[in-house]
C-alpha cells in the first residue's frame, strides 16, 4: 500500500539525537495544539475563541533495552542531563520524505521518562514524552 494511503501504521521512524530507535518503538504520537484565547466581546451570543500560541509534543513507547546504543543508554542521559535533543519522526521510515510521507522534526527535551515499570509477565515498556524547545517543522522534500 502506498505511503499516505489508508491502512496500517506499521513502519514509522523515530530518531532521537541521531540514534534510530525505530526498531524498539511500539507507539508513536505527535500532538499539535493551539492555545485557545477568549475573543468574546459584548453583544456576542457565543463564547468566541481564537488560536494563540502553538505547542506540540511527541509521545513514544519503547520496548526497553539496556544494551549499549539502545533505548536506556540513549534516553536516560538526555533526560537526566536536561538536554535539548533533536527528534525526527516519519510515517514510513523506509520511504523517501515527500508530501505523502512527511518528516516532523523539532528541538525538544524529554519531559517524562519511565525507565522501568509494568506487570509481571508483560513486556518491559518505556513511555517517553518529548516537549518543545522550538518549533515543530513538517518537511516534505
Amino acid at each position: 500500500m502506498p505511503v499516505g494511503a489508508h491502512g496500517p501504521f506499521w513502519n514509522a521512524g523515530i530518531i532521537v539525537q541521531g540514534v534510530d530507535l525505530s526498531d524498539h518503538c511500539d507507539t508513536l504520537t505527535i500532538n499539535e495544539t493551539a492555545a485557545q484565547l477568549d475573543d468574546t466581546a459584548m453583544g456576542d451570543y457565543t463564547d468566541v475563541q481564537r488560536a494563540g500560541l502553538f505547542s506540540w509534543s511527541i509521545e513514544a513507547s519503547f520496548f526497553q533495552d539496556f544494551a549499549a546504543g539502545s533505548v536506556d543508554v540513549t534516553l536516560h542521559p538526555l533526560f537526566s542531563g536536561r538536554s535539548d535533543v533533536t527528534v525526527v519522526c516519519q510515517p514510513d521510515k523506509d520511504a523517501a520524505i515527500s508530501a505523502t510521507n512527511p518528516a516532523y522534526s523539532g528541538l525538544a527535551f524529554i519531559s517524562a521518562y519511565t525507565p522501568m515499570g509494568g506487570s509481571h509477565g508483560d513486556n518491559l515498556m518505556t513511555p517517553v514524552t518529548f516537549s518543545p524547545r522550538g518549533e515543530l517543522t513538517r518537511i516534505t522534500a
